[in-house]
């Protein structure tokens, strides 16, 4: 198992938010587990061009 990068607490805000120190990436994947763990990995969302083709 790696060592941890950096650790720290946390605690939630009124509205039930946590913040992320530093965090590299604006969106993340979020899993709970059973155990109470929670799992974030990081996103890159893509911006996707759609054409839309109209046949006549």
């Amino acid at each position: 198992m790696a060592s941890p990068l950096r650790e720290y607490v946390a605690r939630l805000d009124s509205k039930k938010r946590i913040t992320l120190r530093g965090a590299r990436t604006e969106y993340y994947h979020v899993t709970e587990k059973k155990d109470g763990t929670i799992e974030l990995s990081p996103w890159e969302l893509v911006h996707c061009a759609t054409w839309i083709w109209y046949i006549t």
